[in-house]
């Protein structure tokens, strides 16, 4: 808990601390994994998991390296708080990108850049309409696929077999 929840750690009210430390305590009885914790935490959330890049020259010309979705993918999850999950690149919030989970089945999903791309898991919320609307829309198929939004800080133009197009070699996402 302490390195998950940073500086505001220290900002806690003293209740807090101890119900905290009640909670380490806990864990500690009952001999309880990390994996144990995380099946606990989100058995009844609705999870998603997918490729949001890949290593492919998109509709814009782009093409996102491995190495920059590396090192954007470890900033972007250092920070718990930018972690957002928007429908359709939009401002509303319908979720938040979690570094893993494992499932009823005991299958484990992973945040993290292969030779692929970036594949997130994502915990949608069921606490707003929208997020709802969202869950069902999955569910009945109409949202099959998600991306990225980012910045690219960095990129090279590239031309191959006549295509001409930029690599982005850094980005913040």
């Amino acid at each position: 808990c302490k390195k998950y929840l940073g500086e505001k750690y220290n900002e806690l009210i003293y209740f807090d601390k101890e119900l905290l430390f009640g909670i380490e305590d806990e864990i500690k009885d009952r001999k309880l994994s990390d994996d144990d914790i995380l099946k606990l935490q989100y058995e009844d959330s609705f999870i998603i998991g997918g490729y949001a890049s890949v290593n492919i020259i998109d509709r814009e010309g782009h093409r996102i390296t491995i190495p920059a979705l590396k090192k954007a993918l470890e900033e972007f999850m250092d920070n718990p708080n930018a972690r957002n999950v928007q429908v359709f690149h939009s401002d509303v919030q319908v979720g938040v990108v979690i570094p893993k989970v494992i499932l009823k089945n005991g299958k484990e999903l992973k945040t993290e850049v292969d030779n692929i791309g970036l594949y997130c898991v994502c915990e949608i919320r069921s606490d707003i309409e929208v997020a709802r609307k969202v869950q069902e829309e999955i569910e009945k198929g109409n949202i099959k696929s998600f991306s990225i939004a980012g910045n690219a800080k960095q990129k090279e133009s590239i031309c191959e077999n006549g295509k001409c197009f930029f690599d982005i070699t850094d980005l913040d996402i």
